[in-house]
C-alpha cells in the first residue's frame, strides 16, 4: 500500500477490530432509534470507548444521549463525531449506524496506537442529525453549550453513492404552518401550491413538505391545519430570503380565506457546509492509501448540522461510497446498502480514511494551521 509506519499500524488495528464494528453497524440497524431517544445507540457506542480506555461524559450539554469520550492528553484537540439517529418509517436510510460504527474504529485505533501521537482524540456522540425531531441539530445545541470551544478541527465521514470530499451542502430551515378557522385546509393547500418556484431566477430554492392535520372526513370542515416543511438554499442569506417569502405567502393564503395562520420553525436552522482546502486534500490523499478516488467539489442539497460545525471551526464531512450504483439516501435500498459487502468495506475505509486524517493532524507540523488559515479565508 505504501503507507507510512504509523498508518499501516493504525490500518492493523482497524481490520483488528472489524468484527466489533460490524457488529455494531448491525446492532444499531436493528434498533433504529429517532433523534434525543438514542439511548440504547449512544451507551453502546460510549461503554465501548469507555472499555478501551477513554474518559466518557454523558449527558452533554444536557441531551441524555449526547456524549463526549477523550483520549490522550494536552494540545491539539481533534475531534471525531458520530451520528446514531435513524429516520422514521425508515429506520437507518441515512447510514448513521455506519457513520457512528467509522467514527467508533477510528478512535479506537488511534487509541491503541504504539506510538500515541501528542495530543487529545475527542469523539462527539451528536444526537438527533435528522430533522424529523422536535429541536433536532444536536451539533447545533452542543456548539451552543461550548462542547466544541478549544478544538482545533472536527472530523466525520458520512455513506454515499461516491467517494467524494469538499461538498458544500445547503443551509435548511424547518417549519411548522398552522392555519386556524372555516377554510383552514384550503388555506394550507393554497399555501404549499405556492410554494413553487419560491426563489427568484438567481436562487435555487427547494421546498417540500407534508400535511399533518387536515381533518378526517370530507364532511367535516376541519378548523385546523397543519404542514410541516423544508425550505433549502445554498446559502443562509438565501435562506432568509426563503423563508421571508415563505411567510409571506402563507400570510397571502390565510388573508384569501380569511383565516388566521402561524409559521415558526421546530428544530434548529442548519447553515450550509464550509469544506476546509487542508482537511479535504488530507482526506482525498488517504483514501487514495487506500485504492479509492474521491471526487473533489460540487453542490449537495442535503442539509446537515455538521454546516453549523463547519461555520464554527475547521471541519471535514468527507463521503464513502457504499453502492455500485447512483442510490438515494432515505431510501430502504440505501440502508441496505450501507451493510452489505460493499458497505462494510466501506466502513472499513471510512474508518481508516478518517483515522489516519486525524493522524495527520496531530502529527504533521503546521497542518492545523493551515486548516485555520483556510478557515479564516472561507474556505
Amino acid at each position: 500500500m505504501g503507507l507510512p509506519a504509523a498508518k499501516r499500524a493504525l490500518v492493523r488495528e482497524v481490520n483488528r477490530v472489524a468484527p466489533l464494528l460490524f457488529r455494531v453497524s448491525r446492532e444499531l440497524y436493528r434498533q433504529p432509534e429517532l433523534g434525543f431517544k438514542e439511548h440504547l445507540s449512544s451507551a453502546l457506542l460510549a461503554n465501548i470507548l469507555e472499555g478501551a480506555g477513554f474518559r466518557v461524559e454523558r449527558g452533554l450539554a444536557g441531551m441524555p444521549t449526547a456524549f463526549r469520550a477523550q483520549c490522550g492528553s494536552g494540545e491539539p484537540r481533534v475531534a471525531i463525531l458520530a451520528e446514531y439517529d435513524a429516520l422514521p418509517e425508515l429506520g437507518h436510510a441515512c447510514g448513521h449506524n455506519l457513520i457512528a460504527a467509522a467514527s467508533l474504529g477510528a478512535a479506537l485505533a488511534l487509541a491503541a496506537l504504539a506510538e500515541r501521537p501528542a495530543g487529545t482524540v475527542v469523539v462527539l456522540g451528536t444526537p438527533a442529525e435528522e430533522g424529523a425531531a422536535e429541536g433536532a441539530g444536536g451539533k447545533v445545541a452542543l456548539l451552543e453549550a461550548g462542547a466544541f470551544a478549544g478544538l482545533a478541527a472536527a472530523l466525520m465521514v458520512h455513506p454515499g453513492d461516491q467517494d467524494a470530499v469538499d461538498v458544500r451542502t445547503a443551509a435548511r430551515e424547518a417549519m411548522e404552518a398552522r392555519c386556524y378557522g372555516a377554510g383552514a385546509l384550503d388555506a394550507l393547500l393554497w399555501f404549499f401550491a405556492a410554494l413553487q418556484g419560491l426563489g427568484p431566477a438567481e436562487e435555487e430554492v427547494l421546498v417540500h413538505g407534508v400535511i399533518r392535520e387536515g381533518g378526517r372526513s370530507p364532511w367535516c370542515d376541519p378548523r385546523e391545519a397543519v404542514g410541516r416543511l423544508y425550505v433549502r438554499a445554498a446559502t443562509s442569506d438565501e435562506l432568509d430570503r426563503a423563508v421571508r417569502r415563505t411567510g409571506e405567502r402563507l400570510a397571502a393564503a390565510a388573508r384569501s380565506l380569511d383565516c388566521r395562520a402561524e409559521l415558526a420553525p421546530y428544530a434548529r436552522t442548519y447553515r450550509e457546509f464550509r469544506p476546509n482546502a487542508t482537511l479535504a486534500r488530507l482526506y482525498r490523499d488517504n483514501l487514495r492509501l487506500l485504492g479509492r478516488e474521491a471526487a473533489c467539489g460540487g453542490q449537495a442539497y442535503g442539509a446537515t448540522d455538521m454546516g453549523n460545525v463547519s461555520q464554527a471551526l475547521p471541519a471535514m464531512h468527507g463521503y464513502i461510497n457504499v453502492a455500485d450504483r447512483p442510490l438515494s439516501a432515505h431510501t430502504r435500498e440505501f440502508a441496505r446498502a450501507c451493510l452489505s459487502g460493499r458497505g462494510r468495506r466501506a466502513l472499513l475505509d471510512a474508518a481508516k480514511g478518517l483515522g489516519m486524517t486525524v493522524l495527520d493532524c496531530l502529527r504533521e507540523e503546521g497542518t492545523l494551521a493551515a486548516a485555520w488559515q483556510d478557515f479564516r479565508a472561507g474556505g
